[in-house]
Parts: structure tokens; sequence; C-alpha cells
């Protein structure tokens, strides 16, 4: 088993991986799901699971890998230590949503003390003639903004802090 961590609309989701025989079975928050998966051609992949085929683009950087399915960009970490201190990760609190790649950003769609909803475009980033979109990994408060439209980011710098609203949390 394999653990990939990726990082999506800057916040970590970590899986684990189990290839068994023509499938992979991939554990995210507790869900399993069994893909199938067929390599097309260098970076390109069909991916069929519970009856949906996709297609599936892969590109490596220097020190970084990046997925892009179905619209979305996701940056990808293989490795059983991802995240560990030396393995070459960065590390983002769920709360500190980052940018996935070095971009310009292109639009900053909230501000300071805005409440949003889980999957809400954030900040529009554009790398690579790929627009990434920074969504709201959950439902809560901007608690601060660190870029605006024009800025050039690193990868990995965090663009956006949310906090919890504190009306809304369990109790």
């Amino acid at each position: 088993m394999r653990e990939v961590v990726l990082v999506v609309g800057g916040a970590v989701v970590r899986c684990s991986v189990d290839r068994q025989q023509d499938q992979f079975v991939v554990r995210v928050n507790g869900i399993t799901h069994h893909l199938h998966l067929l390599d097309a051609e260098h970076g390109l992949f069909h991916l069929s699971s519970a009856g949906r085929a996709q297609i599936v683009r892969t590109a490596r950087g220097e020190t970084r890998n990046f997925l892009h399915i179905d619209g979305h960009t996701l940056e990808y970490q293989r490795s059983a230590t991802a995240g560990a201190p030396g393995s070459g990760s960065r590390a983002v609190t769920p709360d500190i949503l980052a940018a996935p790649m070095p971009g310009a950003v292109t639009q900053v769609l909230v501000k300071t003390g805005d409440r949003v909803v889980r999957g809400q475009p954030l900040v529009i980033i554009e790398a690579m003639k790929m627009e990434h979109v920074i969504r709201a990994h959950r439902a809560g408060s901007i608690r601060a903004v660190h870029a605006r439209a024009g800025d050039q980011i690193d990868g990995g710098v965090g663009v956006v802090e949310m906090m919890e609203n504190v009306d809304e949390a369990p109790r």
C-alpha cells in the first residue's frame, strides 16, 4: 500500500492506494474507490470508476507532480513519508489554502470576513496555460487574503486563511 498526498485547493488530502490485479483501490476519508486505469500515451490515462470514464493527464515538475482531471488540477506526491520533514513536501495546514503551483493571480473572489461554503471559488491562478481555482475546503469565514489580482506567486504560498464559523462549530 502506498500513501499519496494530494493538494486540493490548497488543502492536503491523504489517500492510501493499493493495487489489486487490474484495479487500484483508493481510500480517502474512510471512503473506498475502485479505479481502473489504462495508460493511453505518455502522461495520458483513461480512468473509469463507478461507471464513469474520464481522461486524466499528468505532468511532472522538477519537484512537484500534477494531475488534471475533471476540470481540476491537483498537485500530488507519492511517498509513504510525504509530509515528513526532509521529504521535500511542504507543510500546509488545512486552514491555509496554498497555491498549487507558481503562477499569476487573475482573480480574488473573497475578502477578509466573508463567509464561504465548501467548494466556493476563492482565488483563481493561471499557470502553465491552465487556470487553477482555489476553493474553500469547507464552510467557514475568510480570516485573511494574502494575494491580489496581478500578483505573481510561488507554489506552496498561502493565499487564503480560513477559520471555522464559531456559531457553526460542532459542540
